[in-house]
């Protein structure tokens, strides 16, 4: 009979068997798993009109107020963005007032109403001619540019867009978000 370090062949196998099974046991012992779940919420909350889905005839005015609110205890910085999904392509003639109204007054936008393209530049919305999508991403400035919302920042806004008469009747969904990442879209 074959040996091993003196031991039987056979006896030392079971040895080995032995001692790795009980290993395996006590590291399974002593490695049990924590597990923790954790949930992950946007720390910028809003609520009020969006998405908003309406009917529109031209010449009608669409109000929506948003109250944006950081729900964090550190500075935000992001994007106000507003997108709008109609029925057909966009020609930038569709709205012909966009009104502001917050708690600092009453602000006329229209000249301020911004298409963000695809490659993070931005065209007056008078200025588009078509664009190839039903969707439009709206930003309310001439540069593409963060937003800082302080610890406790809270603000409503309510926004009058009056459209123009010749808009392409239909249902227009309007979603206000605040981005991140300008690329991305709003939930």
């Amino acid at each position: 009979m074959r040996k091993i370090l003196g031991i039987p062949a056979t006896l030392f196998v079971l040895a080995v068997l032995l001692v790795g099974s009980g290993t395996a046991l006590l590291v399974k012992y002593f490695s049990n798993t924590v597990t923790h779940t954790v949930s992950v919420d946007s720390p910028i909350e809003l609520t009020g009109d969006t998405p908003l889905s309406i009917n529109i005839y031209g010449g009608e005015a669409i109000t929506y107020t948003i109250t944006t609110k950081n729900l964090a205890d550190i500075v935000i910085e992001s994007y106000p963005i507003t997108e709008i999904t109609g029925p057909d392509v966009w020609s930038g003639t569709e709205f012909s007032e966009v009104l502001l109204e917050n708690s600092s007054g009453i602000y006329n936008l229209t000249s301020l109403l911004y298409v963000i393209k695809d490659d993070g530049s931005l065209i007056p919305f008078s200025e588009v001619e078509t664009l190839s999508t039903a969707t439009v991403k709206l930003f309310f400035d001439s540069t593409l540019h963060t937003y800082t919302r302080s610890v406790g920042f809270e603000k409503q806004d309510t926004y009058t867009f009056t459209t123009n008469p010749a808009i392409m009747p239909g249902v227009y969904t309007i979603r206000s978000c605040e981005l991140f990442d300008w690329s991305s879209s709003c939930p």
